[in-house]
């Protein structure tokens, strides 16, 4: 690599060496630092998606108007060792919705109900909300501004299963990354059994 390519002029590193080097680095560090997107197939969460790094499992129970359940997510964070970078983040969340609620509750109320429920966990406030759909399953697409900025999620309802995919931090939530990421989940099979 020539400094040429990077727009700097030969009397440039010579008048400025220090700030040439410092701004080659930074730039050559951004590019080591970029994600490579890999598939990743969830076969017991039923899904697959592009994530930006090797997610990371958890699982925890989380006490709903319905009662108490278990939540898997897989997460992804951008730039985890750059101090001075956008820490975007990326994650799918799914839970199953209990028997007798999914036996007498409409679909919207379902999603009415997941939709409060990431709004109330993020400590945040709805921008924007619209109708969406996976193949033949209901869902929504929310907006909601936060301390750390603004958070973008798709919810799904899969037979009986929830689904929340959720890109965030700074400006991931609008970003071309944010589209490729939610565009790729699929649904594998039957979601919920």
């Amino acid at each position: 690599m020539s400094v040429e390519s990077l727009g700097v002029t030969q009397g440039e590193v010579r008048d400025r060496p220090f700030a040439v080097v410092t701004a080659a680095c930074l730039c050559a560090m951004a590019v080591a630092c970029t994600p490579a997107w890999r598939e990743h197939v969830s076969p017991k969460g039923g899904f697959s998606v592009l994530m930006p790094d090797t997610p990371r499992e958890e699982r925890a129970l989380e006490e709903t108007a319905a009662g108490r359940r278990e939540v898997v997510s897989l997460s992804a964070v951008l730039n985890r060792e750059l101090w001075f970078a956008n820490r975007g983040f990326y994650f799918v969340a799914y839970a199953d919705v209990s028997d007798n609620r999914a036996e007498g509750v409409s679909p919207e109320r379902v999603l009415d109900d997941e939709r409060e429920g990431a709004i109330k966990r993020l400590s945040g406030r709805l921008v924007r909300e619209e109708a969406v759909r996976l193949d033949d399953h209901p869902g929504r697409e929310i907006e909601v501004a936060t301390q750390a900025g603004l958070v973008r999620a798709r919810i799904y309802l899969a037979d009986r299963r929830v689904y929340h995919v959720v890109a965030g931090g700074g400006a991931e939530a609008s970003s071309e990354d944010a589209r490729r990421f939610f565009d790729s989940f699929k649904l594998l099979g039957v979601a919920g059994s």
